[in-house]
């Protein structure tokens, strides 16, 4: 009886002492930042851990080298332009075949569409998991801002681009961003702030 009491004390303390862990690496903004501390990425993905837009890696890092996806994306962008009290899950599906899995993205990816932010790649695919290309995120960005294909002079990616500029979603950003290039998520996280955050 005693060695069952014993049992259960000590499972008790190995969860008490995962679930603090846990709380830490995601909740303590210092943790989260070690990898992007002193970069060109610091303020920025401080400012959107801020905002709640993004969170980083368990293990304490944001990996901004690393790719972003285009749902990834559509969460962090519609995480900064939400402001309706009506309930992400309450916007209409937009029926993508692909979305099986992305549960955690469904609500934003709905919004993102819905409010002409991104569209899919057509037959009823909006690809997910495809890493974000420079010229999509620069839509994306110019969209989320109220700006329609209509309203810009020239061909797509370039009269994007053009407003990209003028909204300033280059700054700082010290390496290149060609169109086709997969975006990262420390570049992201600048043009994010940049274009969506109010200084």
């Amino acid at each position: 009886m005693i060695r069952r009491k014993l049992l259960f004390l000590y499972i008790g303390l190995i969860i008490m002492i995962v679930f603090t862990t846990f709380s830490f690496a995601v909740e303590n903004t210092d943790e989260v930042l070690k990898d992007v501390k002193g970069t060109a990425y610091e303020q920025a993905v401080q400012t959107l851990l801020e905002e709640g837009a993004i969170s980083g890696y368990q293990e304490g890092v944001f990996k901004p080298d690393a790719y972003i996806t285009r749902a990834e994306a559509c969460v962090m962008i519609v995480k900064i332009i939400y402001s309706s009290k009506e309930p992400l899950q309450s916007v209409k599906n937009s029926s993508f075949s692909d979305m099986n899995g992305y549960g955690w993205a469904s609500p934003y990816v709905n919004y993102a569409v819905q409010n002409r932010v991104v569209s899919g790649y057509g037959n009823g695919v909006f690809a997910p998991d495809k890493n974000i290309t420079y010229n999509e995120l620069v839509t994306m960005l110019v969209s989320a801002k109220g700006n329609t294909a209509a309203d810009l002079e020239g061909v797509w990616p370039d009269k994007y681009y053009e407003k990209a500029k003028e909204m300033g979603l280059f700054a700082s950003i010290s390496n290149e961003v060609e169109g086709n290039m997969e975006a990262t998520r420390g570049n992201a996280a600048i043009m994010i702030c940049n274009g969506l955050i109010e200084r």
